[in-house]
């Protein structure tokens, strides 16, 4: 159920997608589109695993089936966003952001304020 609201997003120009091991390229690419952040945040760029720990990261009791990794793809079919959140953490009815990654190209548009009034109407 979730996964066809994800898909319905309401982003003109933009289609929405659960992302996971078939996107890891894509995933990869934004990483290293974005590797401000992870300088700032782990003191060094991103590294080749850290698309696949992102999708592999769960908090404690959570399952696979809390947790979505969401692609906002522009109109040339190119990552453009990353959300990550997990549902029903850290308690029931709250949902926990882990990432919300826009790509340079995006940044300033107000896609991201979008992107986050979007999930807030789904949560």
């Amino acid at each position: 159920m979730l996964s066809n609201e994800i898909h319905n997003l309401s982003i003109d120009g933009f289609s929405t997608r659960i992302l996971g091991v078939d996107q890891l390229q894509d995933i990869e690419r934004l990483f290293n589109e974005c590797s401000e952040y992870f300088i700032i945040e782990q003191g060094k760029p991103a590294s080749v695993n850290d698309a696949e720990n992102l999708l592999k990261a769960l908090p404690p009791n959570r399952t696979y089936n809390d947790k979505f990794v969401i692609g906002v793809y522009n109109e040339s079919n190119k990552l453009a966003v990353l959300v990550d959140i997990v549902k029903d953490y850290p308690e029931e009815s709250v949902w926990m952001l882990g990432l919300l990654l826009v790509a340079p190209s995006e940044r300033g548009t107000g896609l991201g304020r979008t992107i986050n009034n979007e999930l807030i109407n789904l949560a």
